[in-house]
């Protein structure tokens, strides 16, 4: 048995499995997107505060966001579409 998990789904199916609660008939799982918290740096958290201040007076200011662009997608039409927005 393959079991799945999107969202919140997937949080509940890797809680589920580390904690061995998984019968032995599950062979496998898949998560999508698992609703995990990840911890933000003092760097993330300024740039957050920094932006939204910055939203309020120049709504159409933005920033770098450090992705490399190439990297979102193997589509270059798609590369060229987050380029330009």
């Amino acid at each position: 048995v393959l079991v799945f998990g999107h969202s919140m789904g997937g949080l509940v199916v890797a809680r589920w499995l580390t904690a061995g609660l998984a019968p032995d008939y599950v062979r496998s799982a898949a998560i999508s997107a698992p609703a995990f918290e990840v911890p933000r740096s003092i760097q993330t958290s300024s740039k957050i505060a920094v932006g939204r201040v910055v939203a309020r007076v120049l709504p159409t200011a933005s920033f770098n966001t450090g992705l490399e662009a190439a990297a979102i997608s193997p589509v270059s039409a798609i590369v060229e579409e987050y380029v330009n927005d």
